[in-house]
């Protein structure tokens, strides 16, 4: 068996090309179906966009929390419709059979897998915004005089706010918008709103390059991120109400990651809570997280093992040659001598092009534990036991092993039963399993934790 890559550019954002066809308004907006794979269901959205005689198309995969994947071309010829997104090697072709209801087949890497798609409104929103919040919002611009970057984002201060804590968001991989969107959830508005409800300022933004903020989100890595964040800090302690001596950052998944680099840095930081972080090298965390998942899927462990060890034979490519070029013809080399068909040796190829890419190659080589070492302000560690994108039994423990090495004792962690890498209640942590959660993600447990925790922190430290 071979791993079902789907989805795998998950960093790359480029703009959909348009077909010249005639035109179909009624086609235009939202269609959603299954893919079946080995018994889970893998929901695509495929959003369609008249423009005159023309249409073009993104999908989203908000299982595994992929929006906006670009079609590169939207082909409509007597009820036919082919949709074709190379940057996935993908293809769908169907056929319309009524104007809500499309019958098709979806193609990749050599497979084929039935998929029916029926335009509906969207996928329900498990969200509840409140029509008064106890709190005031502002939209802010934060300027990077450097590098001339410019982070967009929203302030939420509680009403009459006079010397209270805060906080700013840091998203996980790949490019996100300030609420960290996915499967029609918001999870980053989820903790805005329930904490600045509850008297503590928080700041979310836009990654770089993404939705109102500027900049290249393409050529960026995780130390760039982190130089985002600090700025978005440094902003944060200067706003009206708020107490410059009270002001942490709360990361989630990559956003774990950057938050210790940053107060490893910044003395000032005053807390930082780490949401599903990685105590592991990158490098170690694909490898368990390519092995927890192949053996979710129902993979034997010879063969979950064979995948794994071809991954780590890739990375050593990666991380022995710095040019580009050479490292790629050396995974073509590397694939050629593989067991596949030729087909699939061409797909493998492309998709592990992606770990050529500066954000990979950092991600890779990068070792949290000489920052988190240096980390000497408080720190809330929080993981799902069924968490299998930051296993929690590796990640947990290399985390504790690295602020002990720095002397801080002023830290907890936190293993909560049953949750998985978007803090829902699940069953298996597998991926395919969080759209059939009927919860929404960043579960109330885990933001009352963290409002106990950071208002605990400051009555007793007396601040």
């Amino acid at each position: 068996m071979k791993p079902i890559a789907f989805f795998l550019l998950l960093f790359i954002c480029l703009s959909p090309l348009i077909s010249q066809e005639k035109t179909l308004p009624e086609i235009s907006g939202k269609w959603t179906g299954s893919l079946l794979i080995q018994n889970s269901k893998l929901r695509l959205v495929f959003n369609f966009t008249s423009h005159g005689n023309a249409i073009s198309g993104t999908i989203d995969s908000p299982d595994q929390g992929a929006k906006g994947i670009p079609a590169k071309e939207v082909i409509f010829r007597n009820d036919s419709v082919i949709v074709n997104v190379p940057v996935i090697m993908g293809q769908y072709k169907a056929v319309l059979t009524t104007k809500t209801s499309m019958r098709g087949t979806w193609y990749q890497k050599g497979m084929s897998i039935p998929l029916n798609i029926d335009k509906s409104s969207g996928m329900e929103v498990l969200q509840l915004i409140p029509s008064n919040p106890l709190y005031d919002s502002k939209e802010v611009k934060i300027v990077n005089q450097k590098t001339g970057v410019t982070l967009a984002g929203t302030l939420t201060t509680p009403k009459n706010a006079k010397n209270c804590p805060a906080v700013i968001l840091v998203s996980g991989s790949g490019p996100q918008k300030r609420d960290e969107e996915l499967m029609g959830q918001k999870p980053f508005y989820r903790i805005a709103n329930y904490l600045s409800e509850r008297g503590i300022a928080v700041l979310r933004y836009d990654d770089r390059g993404v939705n109102e903020s500027t900049g290249n989100f393409q050529t960026a890595t995780s130390f760039d991120f982190a130089d985002d964040a600090e700025l978005a800090f440094a902003f944060l302690r200067k706003q009206p109400g708020i107490d410059p001596e009270k002001v942490g950052i709360i990361g989630h998944s990559e956003g774990a990651m950057i938050a210790p680099i940053v107060a490893s840095r910044n003395k000032e930081v005053a807390f930082i809570i780490l949401l599903a972080g990685p105590g592991i090298t990158g490098r170690e965390i694909l490898i368990t997280q390519t092995e927890a998942m192949l053996l979710g899927q129902g993979f034997v462990k010879d063969s979950a093992m064979k995948i794994s060890n071809l991954n780590k034979e890739i990375m050593d490519i990666v991380e022995n040659n710095q040019n580009d070029k050479d490292a790629k013809n050396l995974i073509k080399q590397k694939i050629e001598k593989m067991n596949f068909p030729e087909k699939e040796k061409e797909d493998y190829t492309k998709s592990f092009s992606i770990y050529l890419t500066p954000w990979f190659r950092t991600f890779i080589a990068f070792d949290p534990a000489p920052y988190l070492s240096q980390v000497k302000c408080a720190v809330l560690v929080l993981n799902g036991s069924k968490d299998v994108q930051v296993v929690p039994k590796q990640n947990l423990a290399g985390i504790e092993k690295a602020l002990k090495k720095g002397q801080n004792s002023n830290y907890e962690i936190i293993e909560l039963q049953g949750y998985n890498h978007l803090f829902q209640e699940s069953q298996t942590g597998m991926p395919a399993e969080y759209s059939n959660i009927q919860k929404p993600v960043m579960d109330n447990k885990v933001l009352e934790i963290t409002e106990a925790w950071i208002k605990k922190y400051f009555h007793s430290e007396g601040k």
